[in-house]
């Protein structure tokens, strides 16, 4: 059995995933539809770690512990299409309608072309697993929270992050909110960033303890 610290904490997410993963789905289901259930047709096989919908359809993104992120139409109930990462895939963002990102335990970020059911990765700039992913559609950010305690904002039409810092912690969840990104990491805390702060909108780079920090 793994034993290293990573190896632990990935267990143990993985545990929560596979108990609360398909309530999970089901409930975003549900909402979406206008059911009291609906059960997704060929669900992944292991626990689910994140769901997101598309900007303006109902169309879900699933993350899951078998390494796949999948997407599907929940007004049809039809898997549209199925990306598989290197590792556990514990989160994934939208771009818009036909792009979308998903990262998790390989520490890489992979850019998800929908209508054309391709990949590419964009950057592996962490160095243990992505935990977290978000999207600022005004300013073409990327934001990844991860295990390393890195925070990485990326635009992704450049070639390099627009901005690099550390929270001091692990990164387990984030919430964006205009421009404005919330990041709760290991140790109970609770940071709020400036987006703009961060290089949005193709700004210079450069990394910082306390870059963008409210």
């Amino acid at each position: 059995p793994p034993r290293g610290p990573v190896e632990r904490r990935a267990r143990g997410e993985r545990a929560r995933g596979g108990i609360y993963g398909a309530a999970m789905a089901s409930e975003a289901v549900a909402g979406a539809a206008g059911d009291a259930e609906r059960v997704l047709t060929a669900p992944p096989g292991d626990g689910i770690a994140c769901i997101r919908f598309a900007p303006s359809s109902n169309r879900l993104l699933v993350s899951s512990w078998d390494s796949t992120a999948r997407l599907y139409d929940v007004d049809r109930n039809a898997p549209l299409s199925t990306f598989t990462l290197g590792g556990a895939c514990l989160s994934g963002a939208f771009q818009d309608e036909s792009t979308a990102f998903a990262a998790g335990l390989d520490g890489g970020v992979r850019a998800l072309h929908l209508h054309r059911a391709e990949e590419e990765t964009l950057h592996s700039v962490h160095s243990k697993p992505v935990r977290c992913l978000a999207y600022h559609p005004e300013l073409h950010l990327l934001l990844s929270g991860g295990w390393d305690s890195a925070l990485v904002a990326w635009d992704p039409r450049a070639a390099s992050p627009a901005a690099q810092l550390s929270v001091g912690e692990r990164v387990y969840s984030m919430s964006l909110t205009g421009p404005r990104l919330v990041v709760a990491t290991a140790g109970r805390h609770v940071k709020v960033l400036d987006v703009r702060a961060l290089g949005g909108g193709g700004g210079g780079g450069g990394k910082g303890g306390k870059k963008g920090l409210l």
